[in-house]
């Protein structure tokens, strides 16, 4: 099946094809068959997007990691809680994850939720929105009496951070009990995307990224840190030998990659 996408749009095949790849894995640290499925379904043209590197396998499935983690202990707190997945590219998590009472929706811009239905169908605890997260017009088909968790997964880092706090400051105004859960990078990592090995094979830049969490706080009163997670405190044995040794002489690089859990209200 041949698949066009371009830009931001086509990095969900950087999430897809490394989960296929841990699933196939005897010591995989994420079990995730949908996305073996989609993957093997799916033509690509540029072989040398078939590859991803070593540091990307393992960010990308401790990134999987911790949101699962953050998803699930919500979903313990808050059984007919509602999941809102901002940018949510083929990722399977509406069929990975227990919902039970739960409610889903799978939110990204038209070209992306086109690829989706494809291989995922509407299900009434699972919803897919066709729009952009920044046409906050979608908040208006998502419920308001429940508790609700945004998550968002290599998305935020290719957007201005102006619209990225808008965003935020948005869903702090119109949902009451919220908490959003979304990785980032540091500003070095921004600056430096064109020698990230396999971002640099698509056309999509990074534009966003933070150093000191706090200053999201500034953006709303309504807006707090619940805790971040670091990728350096997950999978120790399987990053690369490279990254290993920057981390010990350059504490500070460990702190590049982590996930922020804010509370928005």
């Amino acid at each position: 099946m041949k698949v066009n996408l371009s830009g931001v749009p086509e990095t969900l095949f950087i999430t897809l094809r490394i989960r296929a790849i841990e699933a196939k894995r005897p010591d995989a640290a994420v079990k995730d068959p949908y996305a073996v499925q989609i993957l093997e379904q799916i033509e690509f043209d540029e072989s040398s997007k078939n590859k991803v590197s070593e540091a990307s396998q393992t960010g990308t499935i401790v990134r999987t990691i911790i949101l699962d983690e953050i998803i699930n202990d919500f979903l313990h707190r808050h059984p007919q809680g509602i999941v809102v997945n901002l940018g949510c590219g083929l990722d399977a998590r509406c069929k990975r994850l227990s919902l039970n009472g739960a409610q889903w929706f799978d939110i990204d811009v038209e070209e992306s939720i086109e690829v989706r239905k494809k291989f995922f169908k509407e299900t009434p605890s699972c919803k897919m929105i066709a729009k952009s997260m920044f046409d906050y017009s979608w908040m208006n088909d998502v419920p308001k009496d429940r508790p609700t968790l945004f998550i968002s997964e290599g998305v935020m880092m290719y957007f201005e951070e102006k619209n990225i706090k808008m965003l935020f400051c948005e869903i702090a105004e119109r949902f009451k009990s919220a908490e959003m859960a979304f990785d980032t990078i540091s500003q070095l990592a921004v600056k430096n995307h064109k020698r990230h090995p396999d971002v640099k094979k698509y056309n999509a830049p990074f534009k966003w990224g933070i150093n000191d969490s706090k200053e999201i706080e500034s953006w709303h009163t309504g807006i707090g840190i619940i805790k971040e997670y670091y990728y350096a405190d997950y999978l120790k044995n399987r990053w690369p030998l490279p990254m290993t040794i920057v981390m010990k002489l350059y504490p500070p690089f460990m702190k590049s990659f982590r996930i922020i859990h804010l509370r928005l209200h």
